[in-house]
Formats: structure tokens, sequence, C-alpha cells
């Protein structure tokens, strides 16, 4: 017994008559047009995910730049030590 669907054509025309109400996605008013609405936010996600990307980068370019200062710090103090070590040896011969 081959199970068979039945479409309802007043459904198919509520969606393609249905109006949509004015929003707006991260500050922007949306068009109305399905389409256009489509194309408006996938531009509007891409352009913040571009700016959290150059954020993240930004962040991370400062923290090479932190911990490169730090070792430059710490090898100062290694060498400051290491100095100190070899003058406080006594000379054996």
């Amino acid at each position: 017994m081959a199970k068979t669907t039945k479409t309802n054509p007043k459904a198919k025309s509520k969606r393609a008559s249905r109006k949509i109400s004015k929003s707006t996605y991260n500050g922007v008013e949306l068009p109305t047009d399905m389409a256009e609405r489509r194309r408006l936010r996938n531009k509007l996600s891409a352009k913040v995910h571009r700016e959290k990307k150059k954020d993240a980068l930004e962040g991370a370019k400062q923290e090479v730049y932190a911990c490169d200062k730090e070792l430059t710090q710490l090898k100062s103090e290694l060498a400051e030590v290491s100095y100190i070590c070899l003058a406080s040896t006594p000379l054996t011969y």
C-alpha cells in the first residue's frame, strides 16, 4: 500500500503572500523581500565576523608583544645572575 501525501494549496499561497513585519538586524532595518533580507543579513554577519577576527588577531599580537617583553627582561636578569655567580666563584689553579 503506497502512502500518498496531500498538499494543501492554501498553505502555499499563505506562505507566498505572508507579510513580513519591519525588523532590524544589528541595528539595520531589513527589507521586506526575503532574498534581499537574506543577502543583507549575510553581509552584516560577514562584517561582524571580520571585525571579531580582526580584534582577536590584535589581541594575539598584544599578547605576543607582552611575552617578548617579559622574555627579554628574564634574559637580562639571567645574564646578571650568571655574571654575579661567575664573579663570586673563587678561581682555582
